[in-house]
């Protein structure tokens, strides 16, 4: 979910207009540069020029329930129930309990563990971080150790365990800032990485 935003011409404080949801990109395609810090979204029915492709490492992406799953790998096993979440800005990967013990090693109450006071849906809760041990990957491109988080409480938004659907977790984009460049192609249900920028080429 994106927030459109204007500046007001006195304060200069951005304004509100309202969100994009996923189903805006059911038909376009979307390009995140986090390294140049720029966007683009293609037009209606308009693809990826081979050239542009030939940069990405892509995985499968099956779109349900509303929301992008990612055929991503953890330590090679390929996971297929986590959510890429484009409005997700402060985490780089929230999981389950189950999940977070698998991935970290770690105990919940180790004193190495970051925790993080965060608002989910007007709620406050309080996440616990770790990284996770080895990496995940899109494809051929790779993150070593990033942070995973659970909510230690389980409240109702990231209980994943208990969503009518199967999902084990979300991730956004403070996983890919600064270092890669992100197509999420939902026409063609693929999601795709490029290490650093691709503004330019």
């Amino acid at each position: 979910m994106w927030m459109a935003r204007r500046f007001g011409a006195s304060n200069r404080q951005p304004v509100l207009l309202g969100t994009i949801g996923a189903a805006f990109f059911e038909q376009r395609v979307l390009l995140l540069d986090f390294v140049a810090q720029r966007m683009a979204v293609l037009g209606y029915g308009e693809e990826l020029q081979p050239e542009v492709a030939r940069r990405f490492s892509f995985v499968p992406l099956d779109y349900r329930n509303r929301k992008m799953f990612v055929w991503l790998t953890v330590n090679s096993v390929t996971e297929r129930y986590l959510a890429f979440d484009t409005g997700s800005s402060s985490l780089p990967l929230s999981t389950s309990r189950r999940r977070w013990l698998e991935w970290t090693g770690r105990k919940p109450n180790d004193p190495a563990n970051q925790l993080r006071k965060v608002d989910s849906w007007g709620e406050a809760v309080t996440l616990v971080g770790a990284p996770i041990q080895g990496k995940m990957c899109v494809g051929s491109a790779c993150m070593t150790s990033p942070l995973a988080f659970f909510d230690s409480a389980g409240s109702a938004a990231l209980n994943y365990d208990r969503a009518p659907f199967p999902i084990d977790g979300v991730f956004g984009n403070v996983l890919f800032d600064g270092k890669f460049t992100v197509v999420v192609d939902l026409p063609r249900r693929r999601f795709g990485l490029a290490a650093g920028s691709i503004a330019g080429r």
